[in-house]
């Protein structure tokens, strides 16, 4: 019988180790793939629903809505003057599709652009004056009511 010497025991042992498999990053890969997707389907949602054009009606009736709503606040005197032109003018700005209000008449074919100039002008004597000229006209009411219903039934604005 051969003698084994003890001090190279040991080492003849770890030389028959085995290391462990390598991991499997399959599952890893498999979920990074599928929040990619998810969130590049969310992304692309976002970008349809911001770029979609608005749904032109709606707008319109509840403009219109808000409108008759004002009016008959504004007929009580549940609101004044001037926040009845400052939500007039709210309501035009929304109601057309306008980013911002302005002198010049928008593109829109059933403005007329001296009508338009006559009405912005109003509302911002109304608006931005310490003390309001006189009683707002019912006129302003039923001007805008007429450019929102027409917008309505052309489809026109934005």
């Amino acid at each position: 019988m051969a003698a084994t010497n003890p001090s190279t025991d040991w080492l003849q042992g770890l030389a028959d180790i085995e290391w462990p498999a390598a991991p499997d990053w399959s599952m890893f890969y498999l979920m990074a793939v599928a929040a990619l997707v998810v969130l590049g389907a969310m992304a692309a949602y976002i970008v349809w629903r911001w770029r979609r054009p608005a749904r032109r009606v709606r707008r319109h009736v509840l403009a219109l809505a808000k409108l008759a709503a004002l009016q008959t606040n504004w007929q009580r005197g549940a609101i004044d003057d001037r926040a009845a032109a400052y939500q007039l003018a709210t309501i035009l700005r929304l109601g057309l599709g306008l980013e911002q209000l302005a002198a010049d008449c928008p593109a829109l074919p059933h403005v007329t652009p001296t009508a338009w100039r006559t009405t912005i002008a109003m509302l911002h004597r109304y608006r931005y004056s310490l003390q309001a000229p006189d009683k707002l006209p019912a006129a302003a009411f039923d001007s805008i009511r007429g450019w929102l219903q027409r917008a309505t039934n052309n489809g026109t604005a934005a």
